[in-house]
């Protein structure tokens, strides 16, 4: 289990994803956390999910 804690600015964003119809490009993710004032690390993220093996 994971609990995250943080602002509702988060919550916001996840929950647009709902409106999703397939899986959004880095850029489209991008736009939608700037929405709301979300920043994302594509730098830091995208090794971490290549070192684990991780879809995306």
């Amino acid at each position: 289990m994971l609990e995250i804690i943080s602002q509702a600015v988060l919550e916001n964003l996840f929950k647009s994803f709902e409106q999703l119809t397939g899986m959004p490009t880095p850029q489209e993710l991008t736009e939608m956390a700037g929405k709301r004032h979300v920043d994302l690390d594509f730098d830091s993220t995208f090794p971490l999910i290549e070192r684990l093996g991780l879809p995306f």
